[in-house]
């Protein structure tokens, strides 16, 4: 019976150990997390409880226990028991569901990144013995209500407590000697921050985005930034402690100790900014941003002005004084309102972007010791008119001029020797632009998007960049005088560097023929190769299917202009209609040499069919081109609706001109041989 009841009890126990839930025992997970710490993640508290003695261990991003993604996707609690002393890098990071922290006061020290990113977590007592709160500790805590810190913190980490969005007010502890930067950036609520005498040093945007009215700067900040206290859009006063050594300020403006460094104007600033007599340097971007402040006055000694100094104001008009050496780059950038300029300073070079983005420039008056223009210094300038350049400018950089539609005065120096990418792209206005002939560099779409009727591109320019001339629609003439075969590039013309000129009727080229290779398929994107014809000077090339340029199937024109007496019959050319036409035109092309002391008083063709003999006699009564000099000019006759048909039939044509000179050579003269055009050596089987 003893046996019997045994076995029964036996069995209950295994039954009810067999009936115990199976999630029980998985509920919990357990791990080390430090040399002597261990921690338990409760499953259904949804609770993270870290116990021991002694320091966390540091992780790196995405490397903590708690990391994993049963953990962080549910974890609602945090509890550090009594014990602990330092909470790890990236402890806690990304548990966004967390709302509740529990710190122990044996805590000392929290480390980089801790409880970055807890976004809904709302309250958190920092324990009086903490000393340390390390980089991003704190950092994306957005609805965390303002925290005490404790009277014993000596060190913040950078970015710390931004984007803590809660806050109303922070006062730092008095053992604190350093603000690092954005330690408190984007804290868009905050209305008091209160420095303690004793901190030293403020790195760039501390404080940022706040609602403070004003910053007090203790004796002992001798070590701040410009930007230290910027972008507070409510910020009217920098208060100065009258015994800091090292700055001071005068209506609420900073300046350092002597007034000869302006450092920052607080946003709210209206009207006139007279700055200070003393001043010899205004800091970068001291007044940037200021909208409201509508004229700077600036003294005569003044010898240096930063970089964006007064972009984003609300100036109307400007004038630099010759006493100014240093200009940096993004000076007046996004002045809407500005509208004349006078820069009389002693500068070699304007800075990139110096008066980008202003629409409503309309004149700009540089002084005489000014030799270049940055990347885009004068880019989306929608109103600008006219600039007074002085001889002697070098470069006109990218994007110097571009998308300034309304640029209709401007000649470029013949002292000029760099322009740009996207120099004057844009420039809608501004038609009658010729490139200087000592210019030995254009950048990619220097020229696009402009009126010009006509370019000459200089001997130094070797190279024919893409774009060039990109929707260029009025352009009719181009001369190229460089020789591009010259060039060590692999290819000579580049994209597009005449795509879209629609008027395009002719290029003339100073140098060999190119190797269709090195022009790319798309150079003339666009053209119309019915009226548009290639010139090679002092070359008679021979009439060959493998025409320049021909590696898009585009049968341009090959003309070939050679000096000779009277008329010279220079070639035949075949001229494609549409792909959907089978049918193809012919033009002969004759040269009339315009000889001092001689009139012209008519032209003709003569049109023999060789199989038949019949004649035929045809009048011209203009030419498609004349020479610049008045030395020749060029006449054509095109014989139409030519079709596979006429295989065999061979064409002499003829043409002559009817003169009186002085010369000796009196009456018609037809050319010495016909240019003769078998049709079928033309056409071929189709």
């Amino acid at each position: 019976m003893k046996r019997t009841f045994g076995f029964i009890c036996a069995a209950l126990i295994a039954a009810l150990i067999f009936v115990l839930p199976t999630g029980a025992l998985a509920d919990q997970t357990t791990g080390s997390c430090g040399e002597n710490l261990t921690y338990v993640w409760d499953s259904d508290s949804k609770t993270i409880t870290i116990s021991g003695e002694g320091a966390m261990t540091d992780w790196s991003a995405n490397g903590s226990p708690f990391y994993a993604y049963a953990i962080r996707n549910n974890c609602t609690s945090i509890v550090v028991e009594e014990g602990v002393t330092t909470i790890g890098s990236y402890a806690f990071y990304n548990l966004q569901k967390v709302t509740s922290l529990t710190l122990p006061s044996t805590l000392t020290e929290i480390h980089e990144a801790a409880f970055l990113n807890l976004r809904v977590l709302t309250e958190c007592d920092i324990p009086a013995g903490v000393t340390v709160i390390g980089k991003k500790a704190f950092n994306n805590c957005y609805v965390l209500n303002d925290v005490v810190l404790p009277q014993g913190l000596t060190a913040i980490g950078e970015g710390a407590f931004s984007e803590c969005r809660a806050f109303t007010s922070i006062t730092i502890p008095p053992l604190i000697t350093e603000l690092p930067t954005n330690c408190f950036a984007q804290n868009w609520n905050v209305t008091s921050f209160i420095i303690p005498e004793g901190v030293v040093t403020a790195g760039q945007y501390v404080l940022t985005g706040s609602q403070i009215t004003e910053i007090n700067i203790p004796a002992s900040m001798t070590d701040m930034l410009f930007d230290s206290f910027r972008n507070n859009s409510s910020m009217a006063n920098y208060n100065v402690d009258e015994a800091n050594p090292a700055y001071c300020d005068v209506d609420g403006v900073l300046y350092n100790k002597d007034k000869t460094l302006l450092l920052s104007v607080p946003y709210p600033r209206e009207g006139s900014l007279t700055v200070d007599p003393a001043c010899l340097e205004i800091g970068p971007s001291a007044v940037d941003g200021c909208v409201n402040v509508t004229e700077i006055v600036l003294p005569d000694g003044l010898t240096t002005i930063g970089s964006a100094a007064f972009s984003s104001t609300g100036i109307t008009s400007i004038v630099i004084p010759e006493s100014v050496t240093y200009l940096g780059g993004g000076l007046f950038g996004f002045c809407e309102n500005l509208i004349t300029a006078e820069i009389y300073a002693n500068v070699e070079d304007l800075g990139g972007s110096t008066f980008a983005g202003c629409p409503a420039i309309q004149n700009v008056i540089l002084g005489p010791n000014v030799r270049g223009f940055g990347y885009a210094c004068f880019r989306d300038c929608s109103s600008l008119v006219s600039v007074t350049v002085p001889e002697g400018l070098t470069v006109i950089d990218d994007g110097c001029f571009n998308n300034c539609g309304n640029l209709s005065d401007f000649t470029i120096p013949s002292t000029v020797t760099y322009i740009g990418s996207d120099a004057f792209n844009g420039c809608s206005s501004l038609a009658g632009l010729e490139i200087p002939a000592g210019v030995t560099y254009l950048g990619m779409s220097a020229f696009a998007h402009t009126p010009i009727t006509e370019a000459v591109i200089p001997e130094g320019i070797t190279q024919i960049p893409g774009m060039l001339f990109q929707f260029c629609d009025q352009l009719v003439t181009v001369t190229v005088l460089g020789d591009l075969t010259a060039s060590e590039a692999s290819q000579v013309i580049g994209s597009n560097a005449f795509g879209r000129c629609t008027a395009l009727e002719a290029i003339h080229f100073h140098c060999p023929v190119l190797d269709p290779n090195r022009v790319a398929k798309n150079a003339f994107n666009g053209v119309n190769t019915k009226n548009f014809e290639i010139h090679y000077l002092n070359i008679f090339p021979e009439w060959d299917w493998e025409r320049p340029f021909d590696t898009n199937n585009a049968s341009y024109n090959y003309v070939a202009d050679i000096v000779a007496s009277y008329v010279v019959g220079e070639r035949v050319e075949l001229r494609p209609r549409t792909q959907e036409d089978s049918k193809r035109d012919m033009r002969f092309v004759f040269r009339q040499v315009n000889v001092e002391g001689s009139t012209v008083h008519s032209r003709v063709f003569m049109i023999v069919n060789t199989m038949t003999g019949k004649q035929l006699e045809i009048p011209c009564r203009r030419t498609f081109y004349t020479d610049p000099n008045g030395e020749y000019e060029l006449f054509t006759l095109v014989v139409t609706d030519i079709t596979p048909g006429n295989f065999g039939t061979a064409l002499e044509v003829y043409a002559g001109i009817e003169v009186t000179a002085n010369t000796g050579h009196e009456g018609f003269l037809y050319t010495m041989e016909p240019l003769v055009c078998a049709v079928n050596d033309l056409l071929g089987e189709e």
